[in-house]
């Protein structure tokens, strides 16, 4: 098969035709910048995490608080009333969090997504700069 492939194309043209260095160093740029996504997306994780902890304790404290002034209703009007407000203020806390994890989850992408395509892009010019920067001096293909 790669005798078939060969006798089409000079493929020891076609090794120099990329320059080591170039590739070396947009290795090392891509490694980079994966690295810096890694960072953004840990933090994300971490804040994730946070506001989901905070999200728990706080319900916990308020239905606790509930419970107890539940209990002290002096009738079922007054329990129905009183469990109305605490369902409503639970929605509320829990809508508030979910949309405040559901914002950092979204800047965590963003921010992942700006470094991981601005590297990209910057890769493809210097490949492609690399890549013609050697074509110029190097023939490709076989006659």
């Amino acid at each position: 098969m790669t005798p078939e492939f060969t006798k089409y194309f000079d493929t020891e043209a076609l090794t120099k035709a990329f320059s080591l260095d170039a590739v070396s160093d947009i290795a090392r740029r891509n490694s980079e910048a994966y690295k810096a996504a890694t960072q953004v997306v840990t933090e994300g994780a971490t804040k994730l995490a946070q506001c989901s902890m905070e999200q728990v304790q706080n319900t916990m404290q308020v239905s606790a608080k509930a419970a107890r002034d539940m209990s002290t209703a002096k009738g079922i009007e007054e329990l129905m009333e009183k469990q109305n407000r605490f369902t409503q203020q639970a929605f509320e806390q829990t809508f508030a969090g979910f949309k405040t994890m559901a914002d950092i989850a979204r800047a965590t992408s963003e921010q992942t997504s700006s470094i991981l395509a601005k590297c990209w892009g910057e890769q493809t010019e210097a490949f492609a700069a690399a890549a013609k920067k050697q074509a110029a001096t190097t023939p490709t293909a076989k006659k």
